[in-house]
């Protein structure tokens, strides 16, 4: 059982969502790891000793760039499938399980049914 359903990653102003369990019932897709900028380098970054396990949901990467998923270390990444947009690279002892296929479709954000959050602006100090 999952505890979080949707967590939002953002380095550097890129967004990678990672639905877990049947977070969306309007989502039929299984996805689990979705990196939604279009062009930005390293869109997916892994890096140093960690490690992905989710064989039993896919990756998409949708940014176009010939480096969009990048792994780099020891760590390795293993996924029901990795579908990228763009290119892919691995250095290190790390390793993709399956091999991710390039050339993919871009998925486009599974959140697009969901309200942003409104916020209030902070307050504003004034000295006496």
């Amino acid at each position: 059982m999952a505890f979080f359903r949707v967590i939002k990653v953002i380095p550097f102003v890129t967004a990678a969502f990672l639905l877990t369990g049947s977070a969306f019932s309007e989502s039929p897709s299984d996805e689990c790891v979705i990196a939604l900028n279009s062009s930005t380098s390293k869109a997916l970054n892994i890096t140093g000793s960690g490690s992905v396990n989710a064989t039993g949901c896919g990756t998409v990467v949708d940014s176009s760039s010939s480096s969009a998923l990048a792994l780099t270390g020891s760590g390795n990444v293993k996924t029901k499938y990795t579908d990228v947009v763009g290119g892919y690279s691995d250095t290190g002892s790390g390793k993709f399980s399956p091999t991710p296929q390039t050339g993919s479709a871009a998925q486009g954000d599974p959140l697009t049914f969901l309200t942003a959050p409104t916020s209030n602006p902070a307050p504003t100090r004034t000295s006496a």
